[in-house]
């Protein structure tokens, strides 16, 4: 049985003092990884790692196509090792918390059924705080030996007064088979 844990919340995401908000000493962005080759396959695309960041015991990975920036994509692909976590109840509560004020519906929890852990699966629209464009978020958190991963899919989706998302959720089913088979080093420089 898949299980889809969908939330529509508001975020700044498109805010400048946002996304300096996540460029601190410890990572390292697109342009310091011009030189690097690591890629992710995912959804048919090739995903270039264009950021990593590690704090707070959590490493953060980055994938965008390659000619795309942190300021200017279309999709990425990112994995976070939460190293000192073990089970998901480690991270996702802290996670929904840290969201808890942006959440704009009731969310509903589900467990995906389909790994032998208890892994859960995340579907999220977010909206840029200009209303420029919305944000599909696809994640899955799995436990593993190393810590608990996660590993999401983000597609920006033009911004209209009601949100068509046929076209995205028409592919959540291969998605969540293709997140379910990732397994990806993670790398913290």
């Amino acid at each position: 049985m898949t299980t889809i844990f969908i939330v529509l919340f508001l975020i700044g995401c498109a805010n400048d003092t946002t996304n300096k908000r996540f460029f601190k000493d410890k990572s390292l962005t697109d342009e310091t990884l011009k030189g690097r080759n690591e890629f992710v396959k995912f959804d048919d695309k090739n995903y270039k790692l264009s950021w990593i960041d590690v704090s707070r015991n959590i490493i953060t990975n980055e994938y965008l196509i390659e000619g795309e920036t942190l300021t200017k994509w279309s999709s990425m692909f990112a994995s976070r090792l939460f190293k000192q976590a073990r089970v998901i109840k480690e991270v996702f509560p802290k996670y929904m918390e840290q969201i808890k004020p942006l959440i704009a519906v009731k969310p509903v929890f589900y467990k995906d059924y389909m790994i032998e852990s208890e892994n859960i699966v995340l579907e999220v629209f977010l909206m840029a705080s200009d209303k420029s464009y919305y944000e599909y978020n696809l994640h899955i958190f799995i436990e593993a030996e190393d810590g608990v991963r996660a590993y999401q899919y983000a597609q920006k989706l033009p911004f209209q007064t009601s949100l068509d998302v046929s076209n995205v959720v028409k592919s959540r089913d291969s998605r969540l088979i293709q997140l379910r088979a990732i397994n990806i080093n993670f790398y913290e420089n």
